[in-house]
């Protein structure tokens, strides 16, 4: 089974486009930064500084791979 965690920043529904487009670059500036680059690798990460529609590509194939897992098993979320 091939499965692993990963971290992604999303913003409300709504948020002006100059702003998501502010806080992509920002975003991608911090994680291309040799040395957070540097720090967030030898934690573990493998870093991959993407955009939001990328971003949101991404989770949704997700949540469509794991949904049938969920259901089967019945795992339910903890709070």
């Amino acid at each position: 089974m091939d499965r692993y965690s990963w971290i992604g920043i999303f913003a409300p529904a709504g948020t002006p486009p100059a702003t998501l487009r502010k806080l992509t670059a920002d975003f991608q500036a911090a994680l291309n930064d040799p040395e957070t680059h540097r720090k967030l690798t030898q934690a573990g990460f493998e870093v991959m500084a993407s955009d939001g529609p990328a971003l949101d590509r991404y989770a949704r194939e997700q949540y469509e791979r794991w949904k049938g897992f969920v259901a089967k098993t019945g795992l339910k979320l903890e709070e």
